[in-house]
């Protein structure tokens, strides 16, 4: 495991993925200074397990935010950190750039697109890729309907679990802006898809 930020404004959810794990939570509205003073005397403590300190903070300022940073960057042996905010905005480009990240999403009036995407193999995915090429080519599948159902997709495999790079999830912002430039639906929905079926089988 290591060290990430997750953006999601579900806390609670989260919370139950770290049950029954090595875990230490710190939740707070606005993280001020002696909150992050209490979360790196936390780090300091000697474990020989591996132990998650988990962060969860609506508001954190420029000032706790630097006062993490050394740590967040090179934490002591066997302590793995999980910063959770509502917004990238939230944070710092300093703080961003030295942990992975997660972005989830609540679903909010998606497209049934009727894939599995942990199960997705070389027939569902080329069935469903001939399908969209075939509305498209009918009429029935505008760009911005393309957009939207890749955007979906994205979305759904997030929530389902799937952890992208930075670079991936840039990756996916621009295979969503050429999708609503009327490009044909096989040139963004094959590689997007042929991704997701790679990190399915890991």
């Amino acid at each position: 495991m290591q060290n990430k930020i997750i953006i999601s404004s579900d806390f609670e959810s989260i919370k139950d993925e770290f049950d029954g794990k090595n875990v230490r939570i710190f939740e707070y509205e606005n993280m001020l200074l002696e909150d992050a003073k209490g979360v790196i005397a936390e780090a300091y403590i000697a474990e020989y397990e591996q132990k998650n300190i988990v962060i969860m903070a609506k508001k954190l300022g420029a000032e706790v935010q630097n006062s993490l940073l050394k740590i967040l960057e090179e934490p002591p042996k066997n302590i793995v950190f999980t910063l959770i905010v509502p917004s990238k905005n939230t944070l710092l480009p300093t703080v961003r750039s030295r942990l992975m990240l997660e972005v989830r999403s609540r679903a909010k009036g998606r497209c049934e697109h009727g894939l599995d995407l942990w199960r997705i193999d070389l027939k569902s995915l080329s069935e469903f890729v001939k399908t969209q090429k075939e509305l498209k080519e009918n009429g029935k599948l505008s760009a911005l309907e393309l957009s939207k159902l890749v955007g979906d997709i994205i979305c759904d495999a997030l929530d389902s679990g799937f952890v992208f790079s930075t670079d991936e999830l840039e990756y996916f912002k621009k295979l969503s802006y050429i999708s609503a430039l009327n490009t044909a639906p096989e040139y963004v929905l094959t590689p997007l898809l042929l991704l997701l079926m790679k990190k399915s089988k890991r």
